[in-house]
């Protein structure tokens, strides 16, 4: 979990033990990987240790990118890699639906499909949710007096209500 970043490593059983390493790479680790693994034995006197070579070949595919949160009237542009022509779907609420970086303009939650020409053993498919977040107003209490060492509760309401998560 070192080398890999946003790797997991899980131990199971203790004779035999089983590990299990779980990692979804990046558009930054396409091409080939190569990792030292090192298991050491300290059930012994002696520790036991043994290092082997793993490579792991990342195949470019189409990915669209993580979904997204957006407030009611907002912009956001999109971004695809994997593949050199694009089509997006549905169209609206796009800039161009043949980009690989359209704007995006939803006035309501949607799902966007990109297929690229991305040809190989990997998938040319990807979607992205843009989540629509309603705008909200907020109302602070003020004009609050506290005396030194004292204290004073603070307010704070929001309109259209919802479970909204507070940061003071």
């Amino acid at each position: 979990s070192q080398a890999l970043n946003g790797a997991t490593f899980t131990v199971s059983g203790s004779n035999p033990a089983s590990g299990s390493l779980t990692w979804t790479p990046t558009i930054n680790n396409v091409g080939f990987n190569t990792y030292a693994i090192t298991i050491q034995d300290d059930g012994c006197p002696v520790f036991g240790t043994q290092t082997y070579a793993l490579g792991i070949n990342v195949i470019q595919s189409t990915y669209a990118g993580p979904d997204i949160y957006l407030c009611e009237g907002d912009t956001v542009q999109l971004n695809v890699d994997g593949g050199s022509s694009f089509q997006w779907a549905p169209s609206t609420s796009l800039s161009n639906d043949t980009l690989a970086n359209p704007l995006a303009y939803p006035d309501s939650t949607i799902t966007y499909v990109v297929t690229s020409d991305l040809t190989g053993t990997c998938s040319n498919v990807d979607t992205i949710t843009i989540h629509v977040v309603p705008d909200f107003t907020v109302s602070i209490d003020s004009g609050k007096i506290a005396c030194l060492g004292g204290s004073v509760q603070l307010g704070v309401s929001v309109s259209p209500t919802n479970n909204y998560a507070y940061n003071w």
